[in-house]
C-alpha cells in the first residue's frame, strides 16, 4: 500500500493498493514485450481503480524498478498516466517503495507492501 497525504485532494486522500505480475530482467537482457501488468485500487475512492501495462521491469542489483501505462482507469484523467513502481529488495520484501502516477509520489510501507512484491518476483 501507498500514499501521500501531503497532495491535494483527492490525490492525498488515496490509500493505494498494488497487485501486480511481472517478469522481472535482472541487469537488462533482452526481455518480452509485454514483460507485465498490475492494478491499482482504493476500497473507499472507487474512481481510483485502474489497469496497468507494463513496457519495462527490471531488477539491478537489489533495485527493482517497473514502468508502464495505465490502460484503462474508473477515472478518465487516470486513463494514459505513466506508472513507475521502484525499490530496494530485501529478501522477499522491498524497502523504500514508491510508485509514481503521473506527477504524483507515493511511497508505501507495511506488511501489505512484502505481500505485494512478493507476488511480482514469483510472478
Amino acid at each position: 500500500m501507498v500514499w501521500n497525504t501531503d497532495l491535494a485532494p483527492p490525490e492525498g486522500d488515496w490509500l493505494i493498493r498494488l497487485d501486480a505480475k511481472a517478469d522481472i530482467l535482472y541487469d537488462d537482457p533482452p526481455g518480452p514485450a509485454s514483460p507485465g501488468f498490475a492494478t491499482l485500487g482504493d476500497d473507499f475512492h472507487d474512481t481510483l481503480g485502474s489497469h496497468v501495462q507494463f513496457e519495462t521491469a527490471t531488477l539491478h542489483g537489489d533495485k527493482l524498478k517497473l514502468q508502464g501505462t495505465i490502460t484503462e482507469s474508473k477515472n478518465p484523467d487516470l486513463a494514459g498516466q505513466s506508472v513507475l513502481i521502484q525499490g530496494k529488495v530485501e529478501g522477499t520484501a522491498v524497502q523504500g517503495l514508491t510508485v509514481t502516477i503521473g506527477g504524483s509520489v507515493f511511497s508505501g510501507a507495511g506488511l501489505l507492501v512484502v505481500i505485494a512484491i512478493i507476488a511480482i518476483l514469483i510472478g
